[in-house]
């Protein structure tokens, strides 16, 4: 069977889906400024994880985690 591989949003990287062990969307604030920006991270595990993009809403790294959700239940 094929590995499933899963790229960032821009198509510049790729991994493995069976390396990822947790999805998170976690929101990230620079100084001065109002509004953060959503961040969808693949974990390894506790300290290395896979980027795969930023989002300026949680909505929209939500529909990118549910289909990495889709592609790796083969949906």
């Amino acid at each position: 069977m094929a590995e499933k591989m899963l790229w960032n949003r821009n198509r510049t990287a790729s991994v493995r889906a069976s390396k990822i062990r947790e999805i998170t969307v976690t929101e990230t604030r620079m100084l001065n400024q109002d509004k953060g920006v959503y961040v969808v991270r693949g974990w390894y595990n506790h300290n290395e994880c896979f980027t795969f993009g930023e989002w300026t809403t949680r909505s929209g790294a939500n529909r990118w985690v549910n289909t990495l959700h889709k592609i790796i239940e083969g949906r």
